[in-house]
């Protein structure tokens, strides 16, 4: 995806029907995934150490009523 944002900056590719710059919208996308990889493999890294997953103390409280 970043191969493709880069593409579309050099070479100054718009949208045809807004006259938008594509590579302003591809790097909010390519930014979200480089956050969803790096959160992934943070994941996967304290799982594997037997850390907790989850933290019980931001668990929701009971229901008042």
């Amino acid at each position: 995806m970043a191969y493709f944002t880069w593409r579309s900056f050099d070479s100054g590719q718009t949208s045809v029907s807004s006259g938008t710059l594509i590579w302003i919208p591809q790097a909010f996308v390519t930014f979200g995934i480089v956050l969803l990889t790096v959160q992934f493999v943070a994941r996967f890294f304290q799982a594997a150490l037997g850390l907790p997953l989850e933290d019980l103390n931001m668990r929701a409280g009971a229901v008042a009523e």
